[in-house]
C-alpha cells in the first residue's frame, strides 16, 4: 500500500514532466548526497538538467494535508536542502501558505506552489466542453476453425489447448511458438476490421479467414509426436465501437505565486480499466498536452 501523501506527488511529478525540457531528469523519490552528514538525504522530487556547462539540481517537497502550511515546515525544509546543494527548493501543498510561511519561504529562496481544484466556469473560457466521448473498441471471439488440410478440421472447442494462453502453434522459419489469437489479432489489424464497424454501439459479426500457405510463412501444429502443417484459419466474431459520455470528474490548477503554471481537466471511468484517468493538461503558454495517468500509485 503506497503511503499518505504518494499520489500526490506523482502528480506533481507528472506536470513538471510536462512543463520541464525533454532532457530534464526527474525521480520521485530521490536520494541526495548531504554534503554535512555525508549520508544520502530522500527528497520527494528531484528535476537535473544541463544549461550549457552547467548542471542544475531542483528539490520539490510536497504537502498534502487539510490545513495551510505554516512556517514550521519552511523552517524544515530549509533545515534539510541547504546542506545538498540544490539550485532551487520548491515547496508544493495542496492547502496554501500562510503569510508568515510565504515571508520566511522568500528569505530562504524557496519558492512555493499550491495545487487545488476549480469549477467548470474556473476554465469555461478556454475549455467550452464539460464530457468527453470515448470510442471502444470491444470484440468477442466465438469460433476458431484450423485448416490442416488432409485432415478434417479442427474447431477450437474440441482442440486440447486453449487459444488464450497455451502457445500450440509454431512458425516454421524461426520456430516461435504462438496461439491462434495472435494471428487473430494481427488479422483485425491488417484487414482494417474496425473501418467498417459503425460506431453504434452494436455488434456485428465477422468471419476472417487468414491464409497460411506460403512457402516462406508457414505454420504447423505438433501433437500426438505428429505434424500438421497449418493451411488457413477462420475466426467468426463479433465486433462493437462502443461509444461512452465521460462527465468532468477533477478540474485542478498548479501554481506558483504570479499565477497558474497549469490547469489539469480529468476524466475518470474513460477506459474498460478502472484505474486508468485520462488528463488534459493546459500550460501557462497554452501548449495542450492529452495524458493518462492511474489511481493511486504509479
Amino acid at each position: 500500500m503506497a503511503r499518505k501523501g504518494r499520489e500526490f506527488e506523482l502528480l506533481i511529478k507528472r506536470l513538471e514532466t510536462i512543463l520541464f525540457p525533454k532532457n530534464a531528469i526527474i525521480n520521485s523519490p530521490d536520494f541526495i548526497f548531504d554534503k554535512i552528514t555525508k549520508q544520502k538525504r530522500e527528497v520527494d522530487i528531484s528535476i537535473r538538467l544541463e544549461l550549457g556547462t552547467v548542471s542544475i539540481l531542483i528539490i520539490l517537497e510536497c504537502r498534502d494535508r487539510n490545513i495551510v502550511e505554516d512556517i514550521t515546515w519552511i523552517e524544515q525544509l530549509h533545515s534539510k536542502t541547504h546542506a545538498l546543494n540544490a539550485n532551487m527548493v520548491i515547496a508544493v501543498s495542496n492547502s496554501g501558505f500562510s503569510r508568515n510561511a510565504i515571508l520566511k519561504a522568500k528569505h530562504y529562496g524557496i519558492e512555493t506552489r499550491t495545487y487545488n481544484e476549480l469549477s467548470i466556469e474556473d476554465i469555461s473560457e478556454w475549455f467550452a466542453v464539460e464530457e468527453a466521448v470515448i470510442n471502444t473498441q470491444n470484440y468477442i471471439l466465438r469460433n476458431v476453425e484450423i485448416d490442416l488440410g488432409d485432415i478434417p478440421i479442427l474447431e477450437l472447442e474440441s482442440f486440447s489447448q486453449n487459444i488464450e494462453s497455451e502457445n500450440f502453434v509454431t512458425e516454421i522459419k524461426n520456430g516461435n511458438k504462438i496461439n491462434p489469437k495472435s494471428i487473430f489479432l494481427l488479422a483485425i489489424e491488417e484487414y482494417k476490421i474496425w473501418n467498417t464497424i459503425p460506431v453504434d454501439n452494436t455488434f456485428y459479426t465477422k468471419l476472417i479467414t487468414v491464409n497460411l500457405n506460403f512457402p516462406e510463412y508457414r505454420f504447423k501444429i505438433v501433437t500426438d509426436e505428429k505434424e500438421y502443417f497449418i493451411e488457413s484459419i477462420k475466426y467468426t466474431a463479433d465486433f462493437q465501437i462502443e461509444t461512452k459520455n465521460i462527465p468532468i470528474s477533477k478540474i485542478t490548477s498548479y501554481n506558483n505565486e504570479n499565477g497558474s503554471l497549469a490547469h489539469t481537466i480529468e476524466f475518470e471511468n474513460a477506459f474498460p480499466d478502472k484505474n486508468s484517468v485520462l488528463q488534459f493538461t493546459k500550460t501557462k503558454d497554452n501548449h495542450l498536452f492529452f495524458s493518462t495517468r492511474n489511481k493511486g500509485n504509479e
